[in-house]
């Protein structure tokens, strides 16, 4: 009876089992189709989950769906929508954040800036929470500053209203930007905000260096934090 090589049987499995692991990710980003048509011009703003936006053809930045998630509290069941951030930088997926929002809710994204090693993209949620006693209307906007090459990021928050179900009165994003000043070595985000306590439009700024740490802002750095994005194992 011939004997069988356990060794190289190892070695084989290893070896093809690797390339199967690493495509997936790969894979889960899109289509050549879809790449061929972003890149001269990557998407500027997404409002259906799971589109994404290429940067190049080793980077890409997707609005995840994670599917839904039951809840049932103090009787009263509801589905709430699970849902974030990911970017696919050099063959590896990385989770900027995951959160939740109810299954109806409008939420989009915005790339605001890309270069060689950071983007910018807003990411805004418009909901209505209705199942508590008392419902209400919830305006989330915040930005978010990404370093390809460490893979750091800064989150800005800019608005986070909460209303009335019949009020008409909310916070309102009237338009942002973020540019880069060579000069200074600086990033800077621009919004300006129509408030409804005044009625009032104003500019809401921070500033960042390149290290993307906060150096100034109308509210105060104490908001602005810098995480490492963490990378995506699963891949699905």
């Amino acid at each position: 009876m011939k004997k069988i090589n356990i060794r190289k049987l190892l070695i084989y499995t290893f070896v093809f089992t690797i390339p199967i692991c690493f495509s997936k990710d790969i894979d889960f980003f899109g289509d050549l189709k879809e790449d061929s048509i972003q890149v001269n011009e990557p998407v500027k703003f997404i409002d259906e989950y799971n589109g994404y936006t290429v940067i190049n053809k080793n980077k890409k930045i997707k609005l995840t769906d994670f599917g839904n998630i039951e809840k049932n509290k103090n009787g009263v069941k509801y589905i709430l929508k699970s849902y974030g951030v990911q970017i696919l930088n050099n063959g590896k997926v990385f989770n900027v954040f995951k959160t939740t929002t109810p299954v109806k809710s409008n939420v989009d994204f915005n790339l605001l800036y890309h270069d060689e090693n950071i983007v910018a993209f807003r990411v805004r949620d418009n909901s209505t929470i209705d199942y508590v006693k008392k419902p209400f209307r919830s305006f989330v906007v915040n930005t978010y500053i990404y370093n390809l090459t460490s893979n750091k990021f800064s989150t800005v928050p800019v608005l986070n209203f909460e209303s009335e179900l019949d009020g008409k009165k909310l916070d309102l994003l009237q338009g942002d930007q973020f540019t880069f000043n060579p000069k200074k070595g600086t990033y800077t985000y621009l919004a300006n905000i129509k408030y409804a306590n005044n009625r009032k439009k104003e500019t809401f700024q921070v500033d960042l260096n390149v290290s993307l740490k906060c150096i100034s802002a109308s509210l105060g750095c104490d908001n602005v934090g810098l995480s490492l994005a963490e990378i995506d194992v699963v891949g699905k």
